[in-house]
């Protein structure tokens, strides 16, 4: 049990009613050779016969060498997330805006965006149309390869909601009804993420079931709205025609106005930075407030303390992947 695990990828996540991993993994971590074979003398044996001998075949020296561990295993994020009660998930590559909560008591794939969030307020700003419109608003295809320095890291949260661990008054109690209605709607439909969200922005899908989650949505982004203060936004919820095909989402002029006000926000919380001496000359390090790296075209100077795993190589402390 300490180290076979769920292996749960990006097609579990996005597949599965509960985002429950598909397979199992062996997790030696970062243990050396003589306690692995001491402990699991079995599963180590089975490691060397079926696993060392592809490793072998790698031209990297530590692949090659530490061929009883991952590839790249990424103890940060593991030491961090395990901490949590449940991290927020979203598969790295897909159509479908949908984020959820996991145990941490796993291996992430590299399909896999990890953060190491547990607060319902902060899924109800990432659930919501406000940084869907961000994150799309980096890419050109129809589907969205979610990366943490261009969709998290640039994205202005709302002022005292990142990493709080306080319940903000509106956010949190919308992000969790809305989360926990959406775990009883898959089970009931023993349907995953991608078919739900399918029918969530099909016009001819008029299910109680899917039009209360819509209505959820919208109680949610109106919420979002107002953390911002922006009471007077538009938000124009309905099935409107995007670069994606038919959604149900915000209106484009909301679309457009919501990306400039983020923009907006993004650039001065960046320019106070530089005030504060947050940012060096070459992107030197230091804190940076959420939204703290600019985005369009913006300096490429010092980012926030990380959040959320990324990195192409492996799970990291932004989350992204866990190799193999």
């Amino acid at each position: 049990e300490s180290v076979i695990l769920p292996f749960n990828t990006g097609e579990d996540f996005n597949r599965s009613p509960t985002q429950t991993a598909m397979r199992w993994c062996v997790d030696f971590r970062t243990l050396p050779l003589s306690e692995v074979q001491s402990r699991w003398p079995n599963i180590c044996r089975f490691i060397e016969l079926h696993v060392r001998p592809e490793r072998e075949k790698n031209a990297s020296g530590r692949t090659r060498e530490i061929w009883w561990q991952h590839e790249r295993p990424r103890p940060e994020l593991y030491v961090q997330a395990r901490r949590k009660q449940r991290v927020l998930c979203r598969a790295l590559v897909t159509s479908v805006w949908a984020f959820a909560f996991v145990s941490p008591q796993q291996v992430f794939a590299n399909k896999l965006t990890v953060f190491l969030l547990d607060g319902w307020h902060e899924y109800a700003v990432l659930q919501s149309a406000f940084h869907e419109q961000w994150a799309w608003a980096s890419t050109m295809k129809s589907d969205l390869n979610y990366s943490h320095s261009d969709c998290f890291q640039t994205f202005p949260f709302p002022v005292g909601v990142l990493r709080s661990n306080i319940d903000h008054p509106t956010l949190s109690p919308v992000g969790r009804t809305h989360h926990e209605y959406r775990a009883r709607l898959m089970i009931e439909l023993g349907e995953g993420l991608t078919a739900l969200y399918r029918r969530f922005c099909d016009a001819l899908e008029v299910a109680d079931s899917i039009n209360t989650l819509r209505n959820l949505q919208m109680e949610m982004d109106r919420a979002v709205a107002a953390a911002y203060g922006w009471t007077d936004l538009e938000l124009g919820h309905g099935f409107h025609e995007t670069r994606q095909g038919l959604r149900f989402t915000i209106s484009e002029p909301a679309r457009r106005e919501v990306l400039l006000r983020l923009l907006k926000l993004n650039h001065e919380r960046y320019a106070e930075e530089v005030r504060q001496g947050l940012h060096g000359k070459k992107g030197g390090a230091g804190r940076v407030a959420s939204g703290g790296k600019k985005a369009a075209g913006g300096s490429k100077g010092a980012t926030k303390k990380p959040d959320a795993t990324g990195s192409k190589k492996g799970p990291s402390l932004f989350g992204e992947d866990s190799d193999e």
